[in-house]
């Protein structure tokens, strides 16, 4: 499906793919709207590819994105909220460089301490 705005702005719902690190490469944001997460596997796939994600404030995607130091994160949960973060997104302002080497030793290590 392709969703059409002003000012020449094309959005393409694509559904599911099977190789998507390729396809994510050829994007510059990643949007994560989602108001529920497990674990945002979306996420961070987007982001170990170099993508700024804007996300929803909700705890799993607050988390991955460091509190906002990965990304930008909505002020609230529905479409001005979302559609501002996208303006911030839009400045170039500069993130940190998410490391998904270090995330996953985090989450091991966070594992172990459960263990």
């Amino acid at each position: 499906m392709t969703l059409r705005f002003k000012d020449n702005i094309t959005v393409q719902l694509l559904g599911h793919m099977e190789n998507i690190r390729n396809f994510l490469s050829l994007m510059d944001y990643f949007i994560f709207p989602s108001l529920y997460e497990g674990q945002g596997m979306a996420l961070l796939e987007a982001m170990s590819v170099g993508l700024l994600p804007i996300v929803s404030d909700i705890p799993t995607s607050r988390e991955i994105v460091a509190g906002g130091n990965y990304g930008i994160i909505s002020e609230s949960n529905d479409e001005q909220g979302l559609a501002l973060a996208m303006m911030k997104a839009l400045k170039k302002e500069e993130f940190s460089s998410f490391d998904l080497e270090s995330y996953n030793q985090n989450v091991i290590n966070r594992i172990k301490l459960i263990l």
